[in-house]
């Protein structure tokens, strides 16, 4: 983890707002925040595409004041910042052309994204458009995957609300600073998010949620996610920019069906010709990024799944489980314990209902709910 002076640096470098791209060739060029925000007018020209403007906000950067304000902010949001030279910034993002700079976390985000699929839609999604999201995010957080959408009205929030009602983890990128709601009403259920798995935004504290953020932050949704899910997205919609994003990322692309009737599946549709996955189900995302379904075809229990606390090694094994299937051995050799122990444990988590067994040995994440 970066030091708190240089927290403050990146942190000060990314209140300049110049796009990531930029900011990589700055740093290629100086070698660190500091030497950005010192450089004189005559250096930071000689960079290119660096304009006087951008370095006009450079300079206001380093001159800003409010660092000590922003930590308090932030420490009562329960929110911290990953830099780029950090070892717990997400792993997928980082590989994307232009990963931001800085990232503002309220919630957990380490080990959030090693199994996640963003699902987006439209904002003035029909019952059938919100109540297919629900479902599917229901689905995939039973088998152990977060959802990731952008909190927004219609499709994303109905993703996050299945996900969160399964009991499971979800994420939120926000086209705002992470001390904003937008829109205000998710207020609830932005907290909610955040207590499950995380709210994250790439732009300063403070950060008003102007239009060209959203295009923006679309590429962090699906830089975060091994495919994205579309839901009854018109044609000119940001959530086709976000499948675009993903496109351009290597990633893949899915959708949903829906009536030839309404504008708002028309992406969706375009989609699908093109070769997108086509969508019914779950089971169909999870089959096409060879993840178990096992999670799906176990019945759901008539009574909640025991409450049994958990063992350290239980919660050593249940952090190593996800949707892919992995054999007794190599959790044992993975988490550094006995094959007893991992056994032992594995049966706790069954009988909470936070793992199924397969066979061969294999075991996989469930949601006990």
């Amino acid at each position: 983890m970066a030091t708190s002076e240089r927290v403050e640096a990146w942190v000060r470098l990314n209140r300049a707002e110049l796009s990531p791209r930029k900011v990589a060739r700055l740093l290629r060029q100086f070698g660190s925040p500091e030497a950005i925000l010192g450089a004189a007018r005559a250096e930071v020209a000689r960079v290119g595409g660096i304009t006087g403007p951008n370095y006009d906000r450079l300079a206001e950067a380093a001159q800003w004041d409010g660092w000590e304000a922003e930590q308090a902010l932030l420490q009562r949001l329960g929110a911290t910042v990953l830099t780029l030279e950090d070892a717990d910034y997400p792993a997928r993002l980082r590989e994307i052309v232009d990963p931001p700079p800085v990232l503002y976390v309220r919630g957990e985000l380490a080990g959030a994204t090693e199994y996640a699929v963003a699902i987006v839609g439209s904002r003035r999604a029909t019952p059938y458009g919100r109540a297919m999201a629900a479902e599917i995010a229901r689905q995939l957080a039973r088998a152990g995957v977060v959802v990731v959408s952008g909190m927004a009205r219609g499709v994303d929030a109905a993703a996050h609300q299945g996900c969160l009602q399964a009991g499971g983890r979800t994420i939120a990128v926000l086209g705002c600073g992470v001390d904003q709601c937008y829109p205000a009403e998710h207020a609830r259920l932005r907290d909610a998010i955040a207590q499950s798995g995380a709210v994250v935004s790439e732009f300063p504290v403070g950060a008003l949620p102007d239009k060209w953020r959203f295009p923006a932050r679309n590429r962090v949704i699906a830089g975060l996610s091994l495919g994205t899910l579309l839901v009854e997205a018109p044609a000119d919609s940001g959530a086709m920019i976000t499948a675009d994003c993903a496109l351009e990322q290597g990633r893949e692309v899915f959708a949903v069906p829906g009536n030839v009737d309404t504008f708002t599946n028309q992406g969706c549709h375009r989609l699908i010709r093109e070769g997108a996955t086509l969508v019914e189900n779950a089971a169909d995302i999870l089959e096409a990024l060879n993840l178990s379904t096992a999670a799906l075809e176990a019945p759901l229990p008539d009574q909640p799944a025991l409450p049994l606390p958990l063992t350290p090694e239980a919660e050593r094994v249940l952090a190593l489980l996800g949707p892919q299937a992995r054999h007794v051995d190599q959790l044992s050799a993975e988490g550094g314990l006995p094959s007893g122990q991992v056994l032992a444990a594995l049966t706790l988590l069954e009988m909470r209902g936070s793992a199924r067994r397969l066979p061969g040995n294999l075991y996989v994440r469930a949601m006990g709910r």
